[in-house]
């Protein structure tokens, strides 16, 4: 009874006085009966990634650790997580994005595998359902977020240091369209110890980490239909022909075919402007 009356306090909290579920902002989500296109490399969103795959086919790397995409669990990669992602043969994909707030804002940065047995009936909703489509999400994400261990978001993994949390917040206030100079010149050190620093603590160069960002801003731009030439002017490219390339080479697609398979199948983002 105990853990019930505790369940009920933790969900609680998580909604506002009005009812609605104001830690989790929900990006873009979608079911692909078919993926035939998802090959990432190196890849880092600021965002959670939800995965479920109906089918066995795709896999995901993350450090040393490789984790395979199937009926049996379901996959989360919280914020600045490096992940390199497969697909071995094409299989029926159901994704979401989101971003979160306390007490779901310090996550371990390690890929989550959860038993996807519990959350199957709220999967098929959110997959099937169609005016109610968005609350059957917040439901399966929020459900899945209470089934992590809380210790899980206790950041009792390395601190990173001050001037590399300043860092962060500099390139997320510039939208990753800021060079490596700029930002050791904002944080008074040299570009050489700066960029040794930013590896080490982040685990990717800050240029590999700035593109990543711009990358993700533009599949954000993509899903409101924005052409290839607006989106490559606001996210930092030199032009429609650098973005595609850059594009391509991180995900495995072109951004005009992605934009073609997953805007279709998608929900609509929360807000207007994506970050």
């Amino acid at each position: 009874m105990s853990n019930l009356v505790g369940n009920a306090k933790r969900w609680q909290n998580l909604y506002s006085a009005n009812g609605r579920l104001t830690e989790i902002v929900l990006l873009n989500a979608g079911y692909i009966p078919k993926l035939s296109s998802w090959n990432t490399l190196n890849c880092m969103q600021n965002f959670w990634v939800m995965w479920y795959c109906f089918e066995p086919g795709c896999s995901c790397l993350s450090g040393d650790r490789c984790c395979e995409l199937t009926p049996e669990k379901i996959v989360l990669i919280p914020p600045n997580t490096v992940y390199t992602g497969r697909l071995h043969r094409p299989t029926p994909h159901f994704y979401a994005w989101f971003e979160t707030k306390a007490p779901f804002d310090s996550p371990e940065r390690k890929i989550l595998e959860i038993p996807a047995g519990l959350f199957l009936p709220q999967l098929r909703r959110a997959v099937v359902s169609d005016e109610r489509k968005k609350v059957c999400l917040f439901n399966l994400i929020s459900s899945v977020l209470l089934s992590i261990p809380e210790t899980f978001f206790q950041k009792r993994f390395k601190v990173r240091s001050k001037v590399i949390e300043q860092a962060l917040s500099f390139i997320a206030e510039h939208r990753g369209k800021v060079s490596n100079g700029r930002i050791a010149e904002e944080l008074h050190l040299s570009p050489t110890r700066f960029s040794h620093l930013f590896k080490e603590e982040v685990g990717v160069s800050p240029r590999q980490y700035c593109l990543q960002m711009r990358l993700a801003n533009s599949e954000q731009f993509l899903l409101l239909g924005w052409s290839m030439e607006n989106v490559a002017e606001s996210c930092g490219f030199a032009d429609r022909y650098h973005f595609s390339k850059a594009f391509k080479k991180y995900r495995g697609i072109s951004p005009a075919r992605w934009q073609r398979q997953f805007s279709k199948r998608s929900v609509p983002p929360e807000r207007e402007n994506p970050s």
